[in-house]
């Protein structure tokens, strides 16, 4: 497993080297039911710039996410990301603040293979810069929309255990006033799906960023997912 994984991260980096960026993203989920309708889901997660700058960019981030089941077909979701990134390009620290509100909807009529989501986040970011000790404090009002289709080759009643999982994700700024970017963004991702014990589930992916200014990234992203059940 080990040694797949650095092929891979070896390859993604040499493939890259006529794009923008290339980032990897690794990250790990827990979800812990509370009861019948009740579930918190955290994660922590791990993202680096690979090329062209190797290390250039670092985040560390974590995720907290309370969610509610409505009824058969829609969940709510609200929690809040803590963040702390590096830049070395720009020379640049950041920590963020981001409380979030989630609707999830999944249609039983295409047997729970689709999945919609939407998000409004408020993303309060505080930065440092070549070497100053006094921070500066930016917010942006972001809103998401994501859908998600999955092709299954093998499932229980309610979850994919085998699988591609295909993803378009767009997110547009409604309000900014921060002057170091954070542009509205296109993602879209492929991913193979795999159980890698009886309660976790592998996820490994291919992401593409498209940002305004025709800026590409694409990420490569190993997620696992533990449902303490």
């Amino acid at each position: 497993m080990r040694a797949a994984f650095l092929l891979v991260t070896l390859v993604v980096s040499q493939w890259s080297a006529a794009q923008d960026q290339t980032s990897l993203w690794l990250r790990y989920s827990f979800r812990i039911p509370l009861d019948t309708n009740w579930t918190v889901q955290m994660d922590p997660d791990f993202r680096t710039e690979l090329a062209p700058n190797t290390w250039g960019f670092t985040q560390w981030l974590f995720r907290s996410d309370f969610q509610r089941r409505l009824n058969d077909v829609h969940t709510v979701g609200f929690g809040a990301v803590g963040a702390y990134n590096t830049d070395e390009q720009q020379l640049v620290e950041m920590f963020e603040w981001r409380p979030q509100v989630t609707l999830l909807t999944r249609p039983r009529s295409l047997d729970r293979r689709l999945l919609l989501r939407g998000r409004v986040e408020w993303r309060q970011q505080y930065f440092s810069s070549d070497g100053e000790t006094a921070s500066q404090s930016f917010g942006t009002l972001r809103c998401r929309a994501l859908v998600q289709y999955e092709i299954p080759f093998a499932r229980t009643k309610h979850l994919m255990t085998r699988g591609f999982r295909n993803q378009a994700e767009i997110m547009v700024r409604a309000y900014t006033d921060t002057p170091l970017g954070f542009m509205d963004q296109l993602r879209l991702s492929s991913a193979w799906v795999m159980p890698a014990s009886r309660k976790v589930e592998m996820e490994v992916m291919w992401m593409w960023f498209l940002r305004e200014k025709e800026i590409w990234q694409q990420w490569f992203r190993i997620a696992f997912v533990h449902r303490l059940v």
